[in-house]
């Protein structure tokens, strides 16, 4: 920018130089552009911009730059740059000139060196971790990473740790050198293990993470979908099984579509909170005997509070057939031990929501708990089928047991096919077939069972089938032996009531061969609270049964609170609110024999008078009765003559002509006065041969008495 350029030595008052001064000047102090620029002597000089320029390059170099390990002829070029020699870092001295080339004397090569101590360390360890610095070269520190793709970039040391921040994959993890190919490949979603970027298979190394006794189902990409619009099957399967070698698995807050089967592993203890497994409309399941849940040769099971959407709506007509092979919910299978459901829910599923299968082509399974479950608007809400097969094992029928669980306007409520069971508690409610359901014959094993304090009840969207029934050898419809005729066994205890909201409906149906001992049940409605059915097979005579019922209570039926074909037993019964104004406590059909101790007919409170105690008008019957207590009955005892020689009444309160041994009264008894055989009249009104009577014949018709 020299103008005149004269080239005046410095000192110069030439005001063509002062003129070049001025304008060099102005140059150096305002350009943006140049680093450099001469002076009137053609000196390069920095610029105001330059000398800013080369402060932050310092500032950017001041860190220090590793050379190596210190040898002749490395070449330095910059006052920051070093060499280690034993550990130790040295630099060039202020004093010595750049460029420098080291000789290899050693340090300090005649002062041209100084040792700086630790400031290498102190950089690198504030260097990036992904670089090899900083975390990276401390032994048991953690390197924090906010993604998945953060964590597998990084190229570390055995045993260096990691603490992921990542929405629902969040965890400690630590790198583990070695072959953890086949642990990658059992583990598709990375929820445990993590293989590097650059080695995808893992074959030298992964990150693992750390705490997973208690296994998180977000670990592998398991998403709420209430659409159902993505199959997540796989995920979930992954989940359980990797859950099932921990202590725990946990789901929460989600709906997840399923469309194949998914089976729970062995020592599976899994802990849900809002989730539904919904199945989707391409539910596979393979063929046969298909299920949502499949508990199969596992044991130590145990799930909790999950809940299963079948996604069915059609569930057949009053008696449903099923077109192939239906979808049933939570099943165990066969070969189990020890599978417990606990505060489960299964809801529009098209079979079974709830149910243990085994015997038959399977092994027999134990000590199957449904605990505190759910069903609603399903084919079956809960039940059994187990089947005799070439299957034996020692420990005998398989056991189902049943724990305050509901269904909820089911097709059936609970449905027992052969094995052991045992309920307590709960709630069964029934809207086309059966509230309860227990059964052996064709092939199912032995059936016995205890109940508890349950309620049936069956609330028909149309027809009038039975709240309950237990059945035995009519459903040995194929060949029917009755040699071979299975047993079933079953105790009813507690407060247990069976409700027919129908009131052409039966309540409660017992088949013959059916050994029922109930104490303190409710009944409640129906065309009658008991019915019980002789088998109309050939073959017999089969086994009859044992029914008895202890305290009993029949309320609100229609036509009678028992009608017997059978023999029945029952101590201290009440019939009582008949809804039908001809309904008898007890009728005897073809076939009927009660026994009964202290029965009671009919109550003060009742707004509708039972007509009749006990009644029949069939041959063959009898009633066995002592104690009985007519609180509220038209007729006590009706029965016709053919029948009377068979029934023995005594001690019926009140002073009944049927059990008092001598009878008081104005004018002959003759075909006026009913009594048993033996007992006594006098006739108030009598004279010499017509006092005294004695009933000779016809007992408990009203003739047969001859005069004394």
């Amino acid at each position: 920018m020299t103008k005149y350029n004269t080239g005046n030595p410095v000192g110069s008052a030439d005001p063509r130089d002062l003129y070049d001064n001025a304008e060099n000047t102005d140059v150096w102090v305002l350009s943006k552009e140049k680093e450099m620029a001469p002076d009137r002597l053609g000196v390069q000089r920095k610029t105001w911009h330059g000398m800013e320029k080369a402060f932050d390059d310092f500032l950017a170099s001041s860190g220090y730059q590793n050379m190596g390990t210190y040898g002749a002829g490395i070449e330095f070029t910059a006052y920051n740059q070093t060499v280690f020699v034993g550990g130790t870092a040295w630099r060039l001295a202020a004093s010595t000139g750049l460029p420098y080339t080291t000789t290899g004397a050693g340090m300090p090569e005649g002062g041209a060196f100084v040792d700086i101590g630790d400031a290498v360390l102190r950089q690198e360890l504030a260097g990036d971790p992904a670089d090899g610095l900083g975390a990276s070269l401390v032994n048991g520190s953690v390197i924090w990473v906010s993604s998945v793709a953060e964590m597998k970039a990084y190229n570390v040391p055995a045993n260096t740790q990691f603490n992921l921040e990542a929405a629902g994959l969040s965890g400690m993890f630590v790198f583990r050198a070695g072959n953890y190919a086949s642990e990658v490949t059992a583990d598709p979603f990375g929820a445990f293990y993590i293989a590097r970027a650059g080695d995808p298979t893992g074959g030298s190394g992964v990150f693992e993470r750390i705490d997973k006794a208690v296994v998180h189902q977000s670990w592998f990409g398991i998403v709420d979908n209430p659409l159902i619009d993505i199959d997540q099957t796989a995920r979930v399967k992954s989940f359980w099984d990797l859950a099932a070698t921990q202590s725990m698995g946990v789901a929460w807050d989600m709906t997840v579509g399923i469309a194949d089967k998914l089976n729970t592993p062995s020592n599976l203890n899994l802990l849900c909170k809002n989730v539904t497994l919904k199945v989707r409309t391409d539910f596979d399941g393979g063929t046969g005997f298909r299920e949502a849940i499949s508990s199969e040769n596992a044991s130590d099971v145990q799930v909790e509070g999950l809940r299963l959407d079948g996604n069915e709506s059609a569930l057949g007509g009053l008696t449903p057939v099923f077109v192939g092979d239906p979808v049933r919910g939570f099943a165990v299978i066969g070969g189990c031990d020890n599978v417990t459901f606990r505060s489960c829910r299964a809801d529009n599923v098209q079979a079974n929501a709830f149910i243990h299968f085994s015997g038959g082509a399977y092994t027999q399974s134990k000590n199957v708990i449904f605990d505190n479950c759910v069903s609603e608007n399903s084919g079956l809400g809960f039940g059994q089928e187990i089947v005799q097969g070439t299957v034996v094992t020692p420990e005998g029928p398989g056991y189902t047991e049943y724990r305050n669980c509901r269904a909820i306007l089911c097709n059936y409520g609970l449905y027992v096919a052969g094995g052991e069971f045992k309920v307590i508690g709960g709630y069964y409610q029934a809207k086309r077939l059966r509230a309860l359901v227990v059964y052996t014959g064709d092939g199912h094993a032995v059936t016995k069972g205890d109940i508890q304090s349950a309620t049936f009840r069956m609330t028909p969207e149309t027809g009038n089938n039975p709240c309950a029934e237990f059945k035995c050898i009519n459903e040995q419809s194929t060949a029917p032996n009755y040699e071979a005729q299975q047993d079933l066994d079953v105790t009813l205890s507690g407060v247990c009531k069976f409700i027919q909201d129908e009131p052409t409906g039966i309540n409660l149906k017992i088949k013959e061969g059916c050994n029922v001992k109930c104490t303190g049940p409710v009944l409640i409605g129906g065309v009658s609270c008991i019915r019980t059915e002789q088998s109309s097979l050939t073959g017999g005579p089969y086994r009859p049964g044992v029914i008895v019922f202890d305290a009993p209570k029949f309320r609100d039926f229609q036509t009678d609170g028992i009608r017997a074909d059978m023999e029945i037993s029952l101590t201290d019964p009440v019939f009582s609110s008949p809804a039908g104004v001809s309904a008898a406590g007890v009728e005897l059909v073809t076939g009927g024999v009660v026994r009964m101790k202290r029965p009671t007919f009919g109550a003060a409170t009742d707004a509708t008078t039972l007509d009749k105690g006990v009644t029949t008008t069939a041959s063959g019957t009898r009633a066995i009765v002592t104690e009985a207590k007519p609180e509220n009955v038209t007729t006590l005892f009706s029965v016709t003559v053919a029948n009377a020689a068979l029934w023995d009444v005594e001690k019926t309160e009140g002073g009944s002509a049927f059990d008092r041994n001598i009878i008081y009264g104005s004018g002959s008894p003759e075909g006026v006065v009913a009594a048993a055989l033996g007992r006594v009249y006098v006739d108030t009104d009598g004279g010499a041969g017509t006092t005294l009577y004695v009933k000779e014949s016809v007992n408990l018709g009203s003739t047969g008495w001859v005069a004394k």
